[in-house]
């Protein structure tokens, strides 16, 4: 987080891919919650992946690759701020140099309009992942998808003002970088000085 230039951080699914990876001169890799529930099971990322099968996939590209360092989807948390603890426990234990956090509910690519969780709630689980983690070492990401998710109604202003909002919150919370997926290159130069923390996309 430190380096003044950009770093690629290529999506692995499993131990083949991140040796494949890592020798292509690729040290820091990201686990997404589509590509362990693809790989494993065929199946859409809709809400199939569970704690366990993130922390297998984790444990299995820790021993293949223990140079890399690795980025787990940790979706929303797996549950409430309590069920977090649990989560930063299990992935730490895995292996994992980092974790994002989403804000958006359980459901997501199920439901034809996304649904976001309220900035507060998912603060309470960034602060409660902070304190979870047992080094500090271990990089805690809040995620905001309100970018490129689609308001139920007008009233929710979903757009760049409220990503800014959204993830200083969650740089408050104790967030020590922002991710913004799908978050258009010609935005990124405005929303990156007004954000408080590293940013990745």
């Amino acid at each position: 987080m430190e380096q003044p230039q950009l770093i690629a951080v290529p999506v692995i699914f499993d131990a083949m891919s991140a040796r494949v990876a890592f020798e292509a001169g690729f040290d820091v890799l990201s686990i997404g919650s589509l590509a362990v529930s693809a790989s494993k099971y065929a199946l859409p990322d809709t809400g199939f992946m569970s704690l366990d099968d993130m922390a297998d996939c984790v444990r299995n590209v820790r021993y293949a690759v223990p140079e890399s360092t690795i980025i787990a989807d940790a979706e929303a948390g797996f549950g409430n701020a309590v069920h977090v603890v649990r989560t930063v426990r299990v992935l730490e234990a895995a292996g994992a140099n980092a974790f994002h956090i989403e804000d958006q509910l359980f459901g997501k690519h199920v439901t034809h309009q996304p649904r976001i969780e309220s900035a507060e709630v998912t603060a309470d689980k960034i602060a409660a992942a902070v304190g979870a983690r047992s080094s500090s070492e271990c990089v805690v990401i809040g995620r905001t998808d309100t970018q490129w998710a689609t308001p139920l109604d007008d009233d929710q202003g979903y757009g760049v003002d409220e990503v800014i909002r959204r993830s200083n919150l969650f740089v408050e919370a104790g967030a020590d970088m922002i991710l913004l997926p799908l978050t258009p290159l010609e935005q990124m130069a405005t929303i990156v000085v007004e954000i408080n923390a590293p940013v990745m996309t």
